[in-house]
């Protein structure tokens, strides 16, 4: 599953802001390197979904960035990709609502809407 985004500010500010993100999401940076970041989120986080109150498996994203053209000051071209940690996850109704909310918020984090 996988979204687009542009921010305008250097990578520097996005990777800062990103870590905010992890932390306030239960996550970790699994792997930083120029241009692209790999994270977890929300281990083991009960789901509001679940009626038997299951555990979920993390949330694995992968988040391409790239600057905008030159002259077009700070933009970021963000794309985030969520890796699934099993094949049948891709067809789990569940798992695509998660990635929906978590990449609002990361949205948020990011932009500030």
């Amino acid at each position: 599953m996988s979204f687009v985004m542009e921010a305008w500010m250097p990578e520097s500010i996005a990777i800062i802001k990103l870590r905010g993100y992890a932390e306030d999401s239960n996550g970790q940076i699994v792997q930083s390197v120029p241009g692209q970041i790999r994270l977890q989120i929300n281990p083991g986080q009960r789901s509001k979904w679940s009626l038997f109150g299951r555990r979920n498996d993390p949330l694995n994203l992968e988040l391409n960035l790239r600057s905008g053209a030159v002259g077009r000051g700070n933009n970021l071209y963000i794309q985030v990709v969520f890796r699934p940690s099993h094949i049948s996850q891709l067809q789990d109704p569940v798992w695509r609502v998660r990635c929906s909310e978590a990449f609002v918020d990361l949205r948020a984090y990011l932009i500030g809407k």
